[in-house]
């Protein structure tokens, strides 16, 4: 379920953080060794170089404007992106036994072989239905 995946990338982490802050002053054990462990690994910095950008409202000075590349083709660009991946996974480590447990009860609750509710559409109607072990809707 690919686009459920994506949706727990974008949760897990958010309730992860959440859950760190919300532990950590009333000595939840573990929750400090994962804070911790998440100051291990430096972060890294992007170079700053300052680029003017013209705009509606005049000309403004941006110093990572370099990290916009639209070919996706730049090897400093995508150098310092996997180098932010890296750290991001080196960081989020002692929590991949919980994102995968929470990962797990969001599939859960989904039922993995439904049908949308039939809607008309120019004429004809449509149904959406998700067959089960199927990543998309058939």
């Amino acid at each position: 379920m690919r686009h459920l995946r994506f949706v727990a990338i974008l949760i897990v982490p958010a309730f992860i953080g959440f859950a760190l802050c919300a532990c950590a002053p009333h000595g939840v054990q573990g929750a400090s060794s994962m804070r911790d462990a998440s100051h291990r690994a430096t972060p890294p910095l992007a170079e700053a170089r300052p680029q003017p950008v013209l705009s509606p409202n005049g000309v403004r000075i941006d110093p990572y404007y370099w990290l916009r590349d639209d070919t996706r083709l730049d090897p400093k660009v995508l150098g310092y992106l996997h180098a932010e991946n890296e750290y991001t996974d080196a960081a989020l480590e002692p929590l991949k036994v919980l994102e995968e447990k929470i990962y797990q009860e969001i599939v859960a609750r989904i039922p993995q072989d439904d049908v949308s509710v039939p809607y008309r559409k120019r004429g004809y109607w449509y149904v959406t239905r998700l067959k089960a072990g199927s990543e998309y809707p058939i």
